[in-house]
């Protein structure tokens, strides 16, 4: 059986449990039938490391659509106008502002693949006709936020 190693709470602490750990457990993951995972020795160390590489900065690759990219005197203006832009059109969709010298930049959405960030970008399109998609690390987005909804 595969499974897929992603971050599990454990419900009593707040610590980072292993999902193997988790299914080890005499309750297991599942209800009351505990799960022997067997594994190599090299393989569970080698999860536990991603594990806990993957707690320290969570999130993953995708894209955003940037939205704005000036310089100049009245970038940071015009950034922040972007950012209010955007909020007041769509409530709730995560934005960020950065500034790499000498740019001023608005990117928004945390999207897992292109096709969705191009679908945010049709979305987009008639507030910020030059908005482009970007690839880089996003924070772990929801899935099927940005699908088109015409």
């Amino acid at each position: 059986m595969l499974l897929s190693v992603s971050r599990v709470w454990a419900e009593e602490e707040e610590k980072l449990v292993s999902i193997f750990d988790r299914l080890e457990k005499p309750r297991g993951l599942y209800g009351k039938i505990p799960c022997q995972v067997e594994q190599p020795v090299a393989l569970r160390l080698a999860l536990d490391e991603l594990h806990a590489r993957n707690h320290q900065k969570p999130g993953m690759m995708g894209y955003r659509v940037r939205v704005y990219r000036s310089i100049g005197r009245a970038a940071r203006q015009g950034s922040q106008a972007a950012v209010d832009t955007v909020l007041r059109h769509f409530e709730g969709l995560p934005t960020y502002r950065s500034y790499a010298s000498p740019y001023y930049m608005v990117a928004v959405g945390d999207c897992r693949t292109r096709y969705e960030a191009l679908a945010l970008q049709k979305r987009l399109l008639h507030l910020f006709p030059q908005a482009f998609v970007v690839s880089g690390h996003v924070n772990f987005p929801r899935v099927g936020v940005y699908r088109n909804e015409e």
